[in-house]
């Protein structure tokens, strides 16, 4: 027994409190499963290594308590209300392991210890939400707000990432004017939404609006887009549809040798009513 009383004495009670607690936070938020985990364990060992050190030179808690305020200040702001927890437990031992410290400046170390924490806390959470805010704002800036789908800038940083290969289909909906000068535009709107959903209803490849009534998909290079095409006619009729290879060329041109292909298409529809 002597053995073991020496043994948690020699090693600190406050040294164990910081492995359980960085075990139970771990496990309690899910951070396990995130590629950034790592760095809690990492900040908790800065933190205890900063309570090791101070508490070996330093005969005082005040002293203890205002050293570690720098760890506690960037493990809080790195992890938030977390990381401020954890340095506030895991300094709790300090009280007992510096039992003749002054009463009044321990409790003053207390304060600045948990304002510390509490502050970086607090930015913690500012750059989170001005991460959310320019996160929104750049999805609402690459993202067409009726449909929803992405729109020219998606289609231009998406381009990038095919480097070269597959289909890019271009698809018009045919007729969208006289919708809008015969029933409104918000007529228009609805039915710009009955081809998205006949779209999405037979193919799962991206579709992007790039104009008001022309669409753009990319597709595999073994994409049957005939067969596409038809399937997309069979929901809604009143569409013309045009594809390209993308062969390493840059995306204007793949644009205009889909359009030029969409527009023959389209006269060839035409050609066909007149005759019938």
């Amino acid at each position: 027994c002597c053995g073991i009383r020496s043994g948690i004495a020699l090693i600190g009670l406050w040294r164990l409190l910081v492995v359980c607690i960085t075990f139970a936070v771990l496990f309690a938020n899910g951070l396990c499963g995130n590629r950034a985990s790592f760095l809690f364990p990492i900040t908790s060992i800065v933190l205890s290594a900063s309570f090791l050190i101070t508490s070996g030179v330093f005969n005082n808690s005040f002293a203890v308590l205002s050293i570690v305020t720098l760890p506690t200040l960037f493990i809080s702001v790195l992890w938030g209300w977390r990381g401020g927890l954890l340095a506030l437990l895991a300094s709790i031992p300090v009280i007992f392991t510096k039992p003749n410290s002054n009463i009044e400046a321990t409790v003053i170390g207390w304060v600045i210890l948990i304002g510390t924490a509490f502050s970086g806390a607090l930015i913690h959470r500012l750059v989170a939400d001005v991460d959310q805010a320019r996160a929104k704002l750049e999805k609402m800036a690459s993202s067409d707000p009726l449909t929803k789908l992405g729109n020219r800038f998606a289609l231009q940083a998406d381009f990038i990432r095919l480097k070269g290969r597959g289909l890019m289909c271009m698809w018009d909906v045919n007729g969208l004017k006289k919708v809008n000068d015969e029933k409104g535009h918000h007529a228009g709107d609805t039915y710009l939404l009955a081809f998205v959903k006949a779209y999405q209803s037979q193919c799962f490849d991206d579709l992007y609006r790039i104009g008001g009534d022309e669409f753009v998909s990319f597709h595999d290079s073994q994409t049957n887009l005939s067969d596409v095409y038809a399937n997309v006619r069979q929901k809604f009729s009143d569409v013309s549809a045009g594809w390209a290879a993308i062969e390493q060329r840059d995306l204007d041109t793949v644009l205009r040798q889909a359009d030029r292909a969409m527009y023959l298409e389209k006269g060839k529809r035409i050609a066909s009513t007149n005759i019938g």
